[in-house]
């Protein structure tokens, strides 16, 4: 039940116009992820990441900026940059990189969308 209320104020938030990224934080094993895979659903396109998988850190360990680190994402999962709008970006373990928080915080304000 609580799941579904939080879904639904995720579904209405994806509607506003320039929406922000959004960072859902709390104690482990409480249904984030499974909560942001249903979110997904309503999105054309939806990429994930797992910072804790090497695999997925190493983009975020070598692009600096901003606007190169999505396309790099984009191009891993071989997915159209030019679908962002349509698409759900999902980091999930954030923590893992503590580092990458201030590169995060950028994203709303340096994208450059076609």
């Amino acid at each position: 039940m609580f799941q579904r209320e939080i879904l639904q104020e995720l579904l209405v938030c994806k509607q506003k116009n320039g929406r922000k990224p959004l960072i859902i934080s709390g104690p482990g094993q409480v249904g984030k992820t499974s909560l942001i895979h249903l979110f997904s659903k309503s999105f054309k396109y939806y990429l994930y990441f797992n910072l804790k998988r090497p695999e997925d850190r190493i983009s975020f360990q070598e692009i600096a900026s901003t606007q190169a680190l999505l396309e790099a994402l984009f191009f891993r999962k071989s997915l159209p940059f030019k679908e962002l709008e349509n698409s759900l970006l999902f980091i999930d373990e954030v923590q893992e990189m503590p580092e990458i928080i201030n590169q995060l915080r950028y994203f709303y304000e340096n994208l450059e969308c076609e």
